[in-house]
């Protein structure tokens, strides 16, 4: 008995150390950021940024911040590891993102699917990845049409998401933070992740993005 009570005081201690760090990696440097453009705004210290696009970061600075607590807080909720409830988040987002986008696009999961669970960091990260690929797809893809495809492989969950947009070079392409953190994501939870893109002078155009994830 004391044996497990000492586990479940461990497990509750590395769960709080972990909220702690995400909560500092994935909130403090955009609160930091809209402290400077606040300060940058009342005292118009950056002349070469106008005081309404100051502010206009500071409203997007706000809101991420704003999703990445909610994303943080619904990765800890338990009842939300069955994937009928990552379902349902991921159809909100697309709702929110792609219609805004004018992008029709179509949302498929096995049935068999929604019998599995994750546990809240793996599920957080697996949802992250997916909510990383819809951001690009909807602010840089120029597609009119995309598809999710989730499905069960063995142990792991394979998860497709494809457009018809314009592509990129991958080759001269800037890599930025949000496909290096998508790879990071799946490769600490031993899986993959792999992104094939055309370019519109080749002919061969849209972005498909495929990920291997274990549920286990």
């Amino acid at each position: 008995l004391l044996k497990k009570k000492i586990e479940q005081k461990n497990m509750l201690l590395k769960e709080r150390n972990r909220i702690s760090a995400e909560l500092h990696d994935e909130v403090g440097s955009t609160l930091t950021a809209i402290n400077l453009l606040s300060h940058a705004a009342m005292k118009n210290t950056a002349p070469e940024m106008p005081v309404r696009q100051q502010v206009e970061k500071i409203r997007d600075n706000t809101r991420e911040v704003m999703e990445n607590i909610s994303d943080i807080v619904w990765s800890m909720n338990p009842e939300n590891n069955g994937f009928q409830a990552i379902r349902a988040r991921m159809i909100d987002f697309l709702e929110t993102v792609l219609e805004t986008s004018e992008v029709d696009y179509t949302f498929e999961m096995e049935d068999t699917v929604n019998e599995l669970k994750m546990a809240s960091e793996k599920r957080r990260d697996f949802y992250l990845i997916f909510k990383e690929a819809v951001n690009n797809l909807s602010k840089y893809a120029r597609a009119s049409r995309a598809e999710v495809k989730i499905a069960k492989a063995g142990n792991f969950i394979s998860m497709i998401i494809r457009d018809n947009g314009v592509g990129f070079d991958d080759k001269r392409v800037k890599k930025g933070n949000g496909l290096t953190n998508m790879k990071k994501r799946a490769e600490r939870n031993a899986g993959s992740l792999e992104i094939i893109s055309g370019r519109a002078s080749s002919g061969k155009t849209g972005t498909l993005v495929t990920v291997q994830f274990p549920y286990t």
